[in-house]
């Protein structure tokens, strides 16, 4: 057979394996085959928060590396790591156990590029005057767990050396590649220099008791910084918790959080996402920060101190509690304004037909669900609520209460700029300045009753709304002084009259509108 035909052969014989191949690939599920896939790859481009390792805080530790840190030095059984230079290098894809004390050095992971390694910290102290305390150089993933019952304790002096400088060192713990801490145990880290735990890529806390000291970031990730199932106390010269790129985003779906910061408690260059838990923030900038989108979607967020609460172009609030206590806006849906018609609009002359429809262009607070409550008792040019754009309220309940001097306002929206306050549901009860009102725009479904009035009602004042029947609708204390009140609720009918009580002192009012104006400086209603 001549050369020529062996080489027709073999290219018909690769020909045919490839169709096989593609055929197989193509109708693999249909013919019962399955493809692996690697969730916690750098490659996998699943949405999901968390994968069964991130989770998995009680892996088989039959087979690890077992490291007894001693000092400088270190006593070890089983395969993948060494001592070198006073530091713990693994060097290796594996498992590995590590108790003890390590003084003057670090553990360096440096495995292959595609590698997981998994470390157990069993009651381990390490202390590293000039590096990271637990430095990641290269692994594809490393999973670092906190063994149940055991403390364990990590702190950085606060000058690094210039090697570790250059090499962009910048946390207690710090990763090039994805990190994720989990288990039962607890963690103590001390920072002396800019972050607690920094993590070039994806940031996973889903387990462990966990408290953080740092003079910048608490937890700092480039992408993405997910928590769950953890117990977290972060104490931050700067933020408290940053994913920094600006696809970058933070999500919470459950555990305990508390964030203590000289700069903004959670900013993401991306979205954040609270799903469920319990967050208390006490911050001297914004409590919440986004460049993109702010959701609150379950569980429970209390702000105790902040400059404003939450400020992102689009801020939706579907579910759980929110409480809000700041110095100037509670909620801040920011964005680009309309120059002419904001300047226009400043000097009174209105240039735009108000719109029907909200503009899904413009930023937005969309409220469908949840309980509210925004106090503030220190602003003089406050907002309660306050959208460049558009206001929306289909739900939910919303207590807000800023005093009745200044110019403050319970929700400002972006009129000039087309923007819209629009009420069709829920039940809103808020107190402001009459001298900054804005009106409900007058095809929202449900009905409203704004009250003005000159003298400052007395902070803790109780109002009380009854129907024809004399059954209470409406009942709140309202913790501030006010000479603006705003009150909606599904119940409210227009062309129905109501009596009114704020300390004993009632009058009757009837809704002729769902955006009706009422009182003492209103000359709509008949007074007591």
């Amino acid at each position: 057979m001549s050369t020529s035909e062996y080489f027709d052969k073999i290219c018909g014989i690769v020909i045919l394996i490839a169709l096989i191949i593609t055929v197989l690939f193509m109708n693999g599920e249909m013919l019962g085959l399955k493809v692996l896939v690697d969730e916690d790859s750098e490659t996998h481009e699943s949405n999901q928060y968390f994968t069964q390792n991130d989770r998995n805080g009680n892996w088989d530790t039959k087979g690890a590396a077992e490291i007894f840190l001693q000092g400088s030095s270190a006593s070890i059984k089983g395969n993948g790591a060494y001592m070198k230079d006073g530091d713990l290098v693994i060097a290796s894809t594996g498992r590995y156990i590590i108790e003890g004390v390590l003084e003057g050095g670090s553990v360096i992971v440096n495995a292959e590029l595609n590698s997981k390694v998994w470390i157990l910290f069993s009651g381990t102290d390490i202390y590293c005057p000039d590096n990271a305390c637990l430095r990641v150089e290269q692994a594809d993933k490393v999973f670092l767990t906190l063994k149940e019952g055991t403390e364990n304790r990590l702190e950085s002096g606060s000058v690094y050396s210039e090697k570790a400088v250059k090499g962009g060192t910048d946390g207690v713990i710090f990763a090039r590649d994805d990190l994720t801490v989990n288990g039962s145990g607890s963690l103590e880290i001390s920072g002396g220099n800019r972050h607690g735990i920094a993590a070039n890529d994806d940031l996973v806390i889903a387990g462990g008791v966990i408290r953080i000291d740092a003079p910048d970031d608490a937890l700092h990730a480039n992408d993405r910084i997910n928590i769950a199932d953890s117990d977290l106390t972060l104490h931050a010269g700067d933020k408290g918790i940053v994913a920094d790129k600006q696809d970058g985003s933070i999500y919470f779906e459950s555990g305990a959080l508390k964030i203590s910061s000289c700069d903004d408690g959670l900013h993401a260059g991306g979205s954040i996402l609270i799903s469920g838990g319990s967050l208390m923030i006490d911050s001297e900038d914004d409590a919440v920060h986004s460049d993109t989108e702010f959701r609150l979607t379950d569980g429970i967020l209390q702000i105790t101190r902040a400059q404003e609460g939450i400020e992102a172009p689009r801020i939706t609030v579907e579910g759980g509690e929110l409480s809000i206590s700041c110095r100037d806006d509670g909620l801040n849906a920011y964005g680009k304004s309309d120059t002419l018609g904001a300047y226009l609009g400043n000097l009174g002359i209105d240039i735009r037909k108000p719109p029907s429809e909200p503009d899904p262009e413009l930023p937005t607070v969309n409220i469908s669900g949840g309980k509210i409550t925004i106090i503030n008792g220190l602003g003089a040019n406050a907002d309660g609520i306050d959208s460049n754009g558009n206001i929306l309220i289909s739900g939910g309940e919303i207590l807000i209460s800023l005093i009745g001097n200044g110019i403050n306002s319970a929700m400002d929206y972006g009129k000039e700029n087309g923007g819209i306050l629009k009420i069709d549901g829920g039940t809103v009860i808020a107190a402001a300045s009459a001298a900054s009102v804005e009106e409900i725009s007058s095809f929202s479904g449900q009905a409203t009753l704004l009250y003005l009035q000159e003298n400052p009602e007395l902070s803790n004042s109780v109002i009380t709304l009854f129907d024809p029947d004399g059954r209470i609708i409406l009942a709140h204390a309202v913790p501030l002084s006010y000479t603006a009140l705003l009150l909606s609720c599904p119940e409210l009918k227009t062309g129905t009259t109501y009596t009114l009580d704020v300390n004993g002192r009632r009058e009757e009012i009837t809704v002729t509108g769902s955006s009706g104006i009422y009182g003492p400086l209103s000359g709509s209603s008949k007074q007591p």
